[in-house]
C-alpha cells in the first residue's frame, strides 16, 4: 500500500509519537493488516501497532462489529483473560474512516509468535485450552447480546443454499472439470445431521463462540519462562457471535491437525495428525468442564467433520462465484482449498474414530 493511503490512516489515531515505518503484516483472507513502528514522543522508547483496513463487503455493519469487540475485550479483561488492546481514534470512536476506508488500530503484542503449522502436541494442547477458556470467559454473557456481524455465518443450510446459487450461475465449461468435487459437495448434508438433531432436541445450547479458531489466531509467548508453550491471548475476534459450542473445536481441529497447507495441490499429503488431535481434544475438554453439556462433549468429532466440510463448501462456492469472498494469490486457489478440505473431512473421521477406540 502506498504512503498516500497508509499515512492518513495512521494519522487518524493518536499513536503517541512519530511513525517510523509501516508495512503489510500477516496473511489473513479478509482484512488487510499492517504493522507500524512508532518513536514515542519525549522518550527513547518505541511502540508497535497493528492497523487493519476492514473489509466492508464481509462486515457490512462496522458499528455492530466494533460494539462486539468492545464487549468481548471488556468481559475477558474482567475475568482476568488477556486480550488485544484497541486504540481509539482521535475522535474517541472505535474506528476511523479515512478517504472512504474504515480503519482500526490495536497495540501490537511484542515478544509473541503465531504459528501457521503446529510445532508440537504441547502447542496444540495450549491453543485448545486457550480457545476453550475464551468460550468459558464469555459463558456468562447472554448470547443475544452479541450483535450479528456476518448474517448466517454459522448456518450450514445457508451455506448449502449459497453453493446451489453459485452452481446455477457458474459457466458450463467450469463445471465440467468439477464432477468429483460437486459430487462430494452434494453429499455433505449428512454432516449437518448430528448437530441439527441435538439442537432440535434442546441438547445444544447457544454459546458465544470465537468462530475462527485457526492456530494462528492465538499468540504464543516467544520465550516462555519454563520453555513450555504458553498462549498470551486469543486474537481476531470479528466472528465472535452466538452459535453452537463445538464449532470452535471443530475449526481448531480442522486447521491445526492438517498435515498439509490449506491450499495444497498434493492431496495425498493431506491427513489429520493423530497426536495433535489427541492434544487438541484434551486441552479443549480441560477448559470447558465447568459449563459444557454432555452433548457439547459428545459432538466434538462430528463438529470437526462438519466445519471442515463447510469450509470446503465455502471455498468451492467462492471459486464458482469468481473468488469474490476469499482473497486468492493465484488462479484456482479457492478450488485447491476446497479439494484439500474435502480430503481432510474423511481423514478427520478416521483419525477421531481411532481416538475413541
Amino acid at each position: 500500500m502506498d504512503s498516500d493511503r497508509i499515512g492518513p490512516a495512521l494519522g487518524a489515531f493518536d499513536l503517541g509519537g512519530q511513525v517510523l515505518s509501516a508495512r503489510p503484516f500477516g496473511a489473513g483472507h479478509i482484512n488487510a493488516t499492517f504493522r507500524s513502528e512508532v518513536q514515542l514522543d519525549g522518550s527513547d522508547g518505541q511502540a508497535e501497532f497493528l492497523h487493519q483496513r476492514m473489509n466492508e463487503v464481509v462486515f457490512g455493519d462496522l458499528d455492530a462489529l466494533m460494539a462486539n469487540v468492545d464487549l468481548i475485550t471488556t468481559t475477558l479483561a474482567g475475568v482476568g483473560l488477556a486480550c488485544p488492546k484497541l486504540i481509539p481514534a482521535r475522535d474517541g470512536a472505535a474506528y476511523a474512516r479515512v478517504n472512504g476506508e474504515a480503519w482500526r488500530t490495536f497495540r501490537f503484542e511484542r515478544n509473541t509468535v503465531s504459528h501457521d503449522r503446529c510445532p508440537s502436541p504441547d502447542h496444540a494442547f495450549e491453543a485448545a485450552r486457550s480457545f476453550g477458556a475464551y468460550q468459558a470467559g464469555l459463558a456468562n454473557l447472554n448470547p443475544a447480546q452479541m450483535r450479528i456481524t456476518i448474517p448466517k455465518f454459522f448456518d450450514g443450510r445457508h451455506r448449502l443454499e449459497q453453493f446451489a446459487a453459485a452452481l446455477r450461475q457458474a459457466p458450463a465449461e467450469r463445471l465440467a472439470e468439477l464432477a468429483a468435487d460437486l459430487e462430494f459437495a452434494h453429499s455433505g448434508a449428512k454432516f449437518l445431521e448430528p448437530i441439527e438433531t441435538a439442537i432440535a432436541r434442546g441438547n445444544l445450547p447457544a454459546r458465544i463462540v470465537h468462530g475462527d479458531t485457526k492456530l494462528n489466531n492465538v499468540l504464543f509467548e516467544a520465550a516462555p519462562p519454563n520453555g513450555s508453550p504458553k498462549v498470551r491471548c486469543v486474537i481476531d475476534l470479528d466472528t465472535t457471535m452466538s452459535a453452537f459450542g463445538p464449532f470452535d473445536f471443530g475449526d481448531l481441529a480442522r486447521f491445526t491437525s492438517a498435515t498439509a497447507p490449506e491450499d495444497t495441490r498434493d492431496l495425498d499429503q493431506m491427513d489429520a495428525d493423530p497426536a495433535l488431535l489427541e492434544a487438541l481434544k484434551a486441552g479443549w475438554l480441560e477448559s470447558i468442564q465447568g459449563f459444557a453439556t454432555r452433548a457439547e462433549h459428545e459432538l466434538l468429532e462430528p463438529a470437526a467433520q462438519l466445519v471442515t466440510y463447510l469450509s470446503g463448501l465455502r471455498f468451492l462456492t467462492d471459486h464458482l462465484a469468481g473468488d469474490v469472498y476469499f482473497r486468492v494469490h493465484r488462479p484456482g486457489q479457492n478450488l485447491d482449498r476446497a479439494r484439500a478440505q474435502f480430503r481432510l473431512v474423511g481423514r478427520l473421521g478416521q483419525r477421531l474414530g481411532d481416538l475413541r477406540s
